[in-house]
C-alpha cells in the first residue's frame, strides 16, 4: 500500500482495566499510530469511570469509546456497534474478546468495515458449555471475518482442534513490545534498588485463571531458608481477599505486598531478582512473560503448553510442574544458589523476546496485516 491512505483501524477490548490482552491492545495501538495510522478503541462495558486503558490511550491521543454488548438487548447492542463503527469510518476491526468477536464482526459489518479480525489471547475453554459456545461462536464467525488470530502456536494448534477451523484460517501473531525499552526502564529500576534480601514478583491479574496460590505457598516455604525474602504481586482483581487471607494464614506478614495495577511493569520487573510466573491450563500466552525476558529478570514459570513455548522449552527460563509448591520452592532456591545459571536464563531469554516479540518484527507483522498486505 505504498503511497495509498492507511485504512482505519477499531480495537475491541472487554474491558478498560489492566489484562494480558488490553496489554496487548495498547501495545498494538502504540505501534500502529508510530507507523501513521488512524485508530479509536472500542471497550465493551457500560459507561463509568476511566480506568487504566482509557488513561494509555488518552495518553497516545486515541479515543475509547464504551459500547456494551449485554446478553440481554443484544439486537439492539448490536445496532448500536455498527453506528459507532460507522461514525468512526473504520475499515479495519481488531476484536481482542474472542467469541464476542461473532457479534462485534456481524456489527462491524453492518457498519461498512472491510476486514474484521478476532484475536484469541487464552485457549478454547477446556469442558462444558463455554467449550461448545466457544466452537459454535468460533464457527458462526467465519463468514463475517478474514482470519483468526492467536497469541502463540499453542493457542493456534487448540483453535484448529477444539473449534475445528481450518488450519488456513488460524494465524500466530505473538504480541508485540519495545524490547529495547522495557530494558532501559528496567535496568534503570535495577540500578536504584537497594540489595536488601531476595526479592521476587508476579505480574499478573488476581484471577482463578493464574495460580498465585502455588506461589505464595512456595515463597512461605523458601523464606523458610531466606527469612529477609520478599514477593511483590503486582496485579489486582477478584481473587485479592482470599490471596490476601492466604498470605496471613501463612505468617508471611509484610513480606508479601500487594501493590494493585501499576503503569510502570517494567521498574517492578527490574525490581525483582527473579520472575515467578504461576499459572494454570487455562492461560493463553502470558505477555508479561516476555516483558520480563526483555526487562532480564530470571524467571521461573509453570511447566504448561504456553509457558513452555515462550521460554523456548526451558532455555529462557526454568518450568516447573503445575501446582507443585515443592517444585516452585526449589526452583527459586536453584535460581538464588547459582548466579551464571541466572545470567545465562536472562541473556537467553533477552535474545528470544528480541527475536520474536520485538517492534522491528512482530510489530511490523501487525502493519501489513491492517494494511492487507498478508491476506
Amino acid at each position: 500500500m505504498t503511497g495509498a491512505a492507511k485504512p482505519r483501524v477499531l480495537h475491541v477490548v472487554s474491558r478498560d482495566a489492566v489484562g494480558g490482552c488490553e496489554t496487548a491492545c495498547v501495545n498494538i495501538v502504540t505501534l500502529l499510530q508510530e507507523r501513521g495510522f488512524r485508530q479509536s478503541v472500542a471497550i465493551l462495558a457500560e459507561p463509568g469511570p476511566a480506568g487504566p486503558v482509557s488513561a494509555k490511550l488518552a495518553g497516545l491521543g486515541v479515543a475509547a469509546h464504551r459500547c456494551a454488548l449485554p446478553r440481554r438487548g443484544r439486537i439492539a447492542a448490536v445496532w448500536r456497534f455498527a453506528r459507532l463503527v460507522r461514525g468512526l469510518g473504520a475499515e479495519v476491526v481488531l476484536c481482542y474478546a474472542y467469541g464476542v468477536h461473532l457479534f462485534v464482526a456481524i456489527a462491524a459489518r453492518l457498519g461498512g468495515a472491510r476486514r474484521i479480525y478476532g484475536y484469541a489471547g487464552n485457549p478454547p475453554p477446556l469442558a462444558g458449555r463455554g467449550r461448545w459456545g466457544g466452537l459454535v461462536y468460533a464457527n458462526l464467525a467465519r463468514p463475517f471475518t478474514a482470519g483468526d488470530l492467536a497469541c502463540s502456536d499453542y493457542v493456534a494448534g487448540l483453535m484448529r482442534r477444539d473449534y475445528r477451523l481450518p488450519a488456513s484460517r488460524v494465524r500466530r501473531f505473538y504480541y508485540p513490545l519495545d524490547v529495547a525499552a522495557t530494558r532501559a526502564r528496567a535496568a534503570a529500576a535495577r540500578a536504584s534498588r537497594a540489595r536488601n534480601g531476595p526479592r521476587i514478583g508476579m505480574v499478573a491479574r488476581l484471577d482463578p485463571i493464574k495460580d498465585h496460590r502455588t506461589v505464595i505457598a512456595a515463597f512461605a516455604r523458601f523464606r523458610q531458608s531466606h527469612p529477609d525474602a520478599r514477593l511483590a504481586l503486582v496485579g489486582d482483581g477478584p481473587e485479592r481477599g482470599a490471596l490476601e487471607a492466604l498470605a496471613g494464614s501463612l505468617d508471611l506478614g509484610d513480606s508479601v505486598a500487594f501493590l494493585g495495577d501499576r503503569s510502570d511493569v517494567p521498574e517492578q520487573l527490574g525490581l525483582m531478582d527473579v520472575f515467578v510466573y504461576g499459572t494454570t491450563r487455562e492461560e493463553g500466552f502470558g505477555i508479561v512473560l516476555a516483558e520480563a525476558m526483555a526487562a532480564g529478570t530470571p524467571i521461573v514459570a509453570t511447566d504448561i503448553g504456553p509457558c513452555r513455548e515462550v521460554l523456548d522449552d526451558g532455555a529462557a527460563g526454568l518450568l516447573v510442574p503445575a501446582g507443585d509448591v515443592e517444585a516452585l520452592a526449589n526452583g527459586l532456591s536453584r535460581l538464588f544458589g547459582d548466579d551464571g545459571l541466572r545470567a545465562r536464563l536472562a541473556a537467553a531469554a533477552h535474545g528470544i523476546a528480541t527475536e520474536r516479540h520485538d517492534l522491528a518484527g512482530a510489530g511490523a507483522r501487525f502493519a501489513r496485516l491492517m494494511e492487507g498486505e498478508l491476506n
